[in-house]
């Protein structure tokens, strides 16, 4: 399977809302697993792309790429 290209920042904040709307949603709560929870904003992410230019992408990439993001606010957060 070849790389991935890399996330643009247009990618990572499209990421960061479908992150939100999918762990703020009242209707599913906490009532997911977390197989679902990731499944559900790799869906959403792909659904809602606001370009056609976007890359798809699989959980693991999801999942790693917010790992690095949660990584990132924390040290800013700790600057603060």
């Amino acid at each position: 399977m070849p790389k991935q290209r890399n996330y643009t920042n247009a990618e990572d904040r499209h990421l960061v809302q479908m992150w939100l709307y999918v762990s703020q949603d009242p209707a599913v709560g906490n009532n997911q697993s977390k197989a679902q929870f990731w499944k559900r904003i790799v869906e959403d992410y792909h659904s809602k792309k606001p370009s056609s230019n976007m890359s798809d992408r699989n959980v693991r990439s999801v999942q790693c790429h917010m790992q690095l993001i949660h990584r990132d606010c924390k040290k800013f957060n700790g600057c603060l």
